[in-house]
Order: structure tokens, then sequence, then C-alpha cells
């Protein structure tokens, strides 16, 4: 009547242990990857700075700008 409770399918309680083991730790390596990838594809824009944060930096280290236009424009730029 439970034929998958017999000795044969599991034939040590550790092969239970192992399979879930096994499965948690495919699940954990799925969220990862997704993470990762989320993380990579939003993230790439802030690695790499737009070539109008590199002037306003170079502007604002040549002393043409001062702090406060440096920052309300890099925020104005990030939007």
């Amino acid at each position: 009547m439970y034929w998958w409770h017999h000795y044969w399918l599991f034939p040590s309680p550790w092969w239970s242990l192992i399979i879930w083991i096994t499965g948690i730790a495919i699940i954990v390596a799925i969220i990862w990857i997704v993470a990762r990838a989320i993380r990579d594809f939003f993230g790439r824009y802030d690695r790499n700075p737009s070539e109008a944060e590199r002037i306003l930096d170079e502007r604002f280290a040549r002393g043409e700008i001062t702090e406060e236009e440096y920052l309300r424009m890099k925020k104005l730029l990030r939007k």
C-alpha cells in the first residue's frame, strides 16, 4: 500500500540527508546566480562613469566649479 516507505527506496537514513543537502545547495546556487546577474546588469553603469561624469570630475578637480555645484550636478546625472 505505501510502497514509498519501503527500505529499498532509501537504504539508509543518510541518503535522505544527502538528497536534502543537495537540493538546498542547488536552490542556493540558483538564487546566487540570479542575484549576481541582476547585480551585474544594474550595477554595470555605476562601475563605468559616463563621459559627462568624467568631465564633471575634471572640472571639479581644476576648481572650475564649487563642491555644492559638483554634488548637485552629479546627483542630476545619476537620475
